[in-house]
């Protein structure tokens, strides 16, 4: 087993240089075999990841909060409890009202329902 436990000290900016509030916890990222990546993504109340071309199929399980998502050129409200589902290449965006935690899956596969 192997736990991890992401802090403040752990945390970095998101990857897009004009992300506002947003951090990737470096502590919680694994990285599979199959090249499978998932993460920690905290977005602080009225923060932003702005809109960028994923190279992935990413899907995020909103943990803790609310704001509003944006892909394909529709806006989507999130809570505690949505999943939202990128493609590849799919233009992407993220608004926290309240500060806003997700789970994020980044598979280099494309993602399918059962």
């Amino acid at each position: 087993m192997d736990v991890s436990r992401p802090t403040a000290a752990t945390g970095i900016p998101a990857a897009q240089p004009d992300a506002v509030g947003a951090t990737l916890h470096a502590a919680g990222h694994w990285r599979g075999a199959d090249d499978v990546e998932i993460d920690v993504i905290v977005v602080s109340q009225g923060g932003r990841i702005p809109d960028h071309l994923g190279r992935r199929d990413q899907l995020c399980i909103v943990v803790c909060g609310t704001g509003s998502v944006t892909g394909g050129g529709v806006v989507a409200a999130v809570g505690v409890g949505d999943t939202v589902l990128w493609r590849s290449g799919e233009l992407r965006s993220v608004v926290a009202e309240e500060e806003l935690v997700l789970v994020s899956v980044r598979v280099a596969q494309r993602v399918t329902r059962p």
